[in-house]
């Protein structure tokens, strides 16, 4: 089963024919990020930035979900610290939630939406950035069903359930935002069970 890719790269071509030393730096872009991607537990963020959980939110202002694309600067050196410090877990199982944004959400402003998730998710994303990351994908230009879907991979079922107790003690679960649907899934199992290498692009 085709999966998608762990990071999506933009390459924006100025030229119908550019020089092979911009495609040379444009792949090598490309990788730098995938590999980024791969050493970073926590959230890893559509500008490079990798967000494991720790440190004061407050302090390196680094976002936790990219809720409406406001992206908030961080320091590239606390930047390069944070990713120094990851420790890199194999996913046992990803799982995809399917949530809508609720009217008393989209009623607050942005400044109240990051202190809300500041207040309740920081601290759950702390707690499990050893065993769970998450990334946030925006899709309510494309889908009047849904209008965001968090995906996690989870170092095994009892860290994801771990994830999911916590997470249903806070707001954001059903009141803020309503999970209309849960897709757990195994990446490239069919391979695995198989003893086959992973069909790949």
């Amino acid at each position: 089963m085709l999966t998608p890719a762990r990071s999506a790269t933009a390459l924006v071509v100025k030229a119908p024919s550019p020089p092979s030393s911009k495609m040379r730096a444009a792949a090598s872009t490309m990788m730098r990020t995938v590999s980024a991607e791969r050493a970073c537990p926590g959230t890893f963020l559509s500008d490079g930035r990798c967000w494991s959980g720790g440190g004061d939110m407050s302090e390196t202002r680094v976002p936790i979900m990219r809720i409406y694309s406001h992206f908030m600067p961080v320091d590239q050196r606390r930047k390069d610290e944070m990713m120094s410090q990851q420790t890199p877990f194999e996913p046992t199982l990803t799982v995809f939630m399917l949530v809508k944004t609720t009217a008393e959400w989209l009623g607050f402003t942005v400044d109240r939406r990051f202190k809300l998730l500041d207040e309740h998710v920081a601290p759950i994303l702390r707690k499990h950035a050893e065993s769970v990351s998450l990334r946030f994908f925006d899709v309510e230009f494309y889908s009047a069903r849904v209008t965001d879907i968090w995906m996690w991979d989870a170092k095994d079922h009892h860290a994801y359930q771990l994830l999911v107790e916590n997470l249903r003690e806070t707001p954001f679960w059903d009141r803020y935002f309503e999970v209309v649907e849960i897709l757990t899934g195994v990446e490239n199992a069919y391979a695995k069970n198989n003893d086959r290498a992973p069909i790949s692009a």
